[in-house]
């Protein structure tokens, strides 16, 4: 293996970070949603829970949206460039 820059190390990082916070939020997301709902084809509201309980629920849900949002964007940016760096390797070794 040959000597990487320190660029591709820190995308490297970026990528990596990324990934990890974009699938464990899109997993936090879905957590959040099915908590709202009774399990049933028909997706009724768990008629336990106040309204405000609902909206601070649909709030975290949003907050944790952009947050996935974000992550996801840092994630393509970096595999692109990551991808354009090493194209020369992927080439080569396939």
């Amino acid at each position: 293996m040959e000597h990487r820059t320190s660029t591709f190390k820190v995308l490297l990082t970026v990528f990596v970070f990324g990934f990890v916070i974009w699938l464990g939020g899109t997993m936090f997301r879905t957590t959040i949603a099915y908590n709202l709902f009774e399990i049933s084809p028909l997706m009724e509201l768990k008629p336990e829970y106040t309204n405000m309980e609902r909206m601070n629920t649909i709030y975290i849900f949003a907050v944790t949206s952009l947050m996935t949002g974000i992550a996801y964007c840092f994630t393509l940016v970096s595999s692109i460039v990551l991808a354009h760096m090493t194209r020369k390797e992927f080439r080569e070794r396939g």
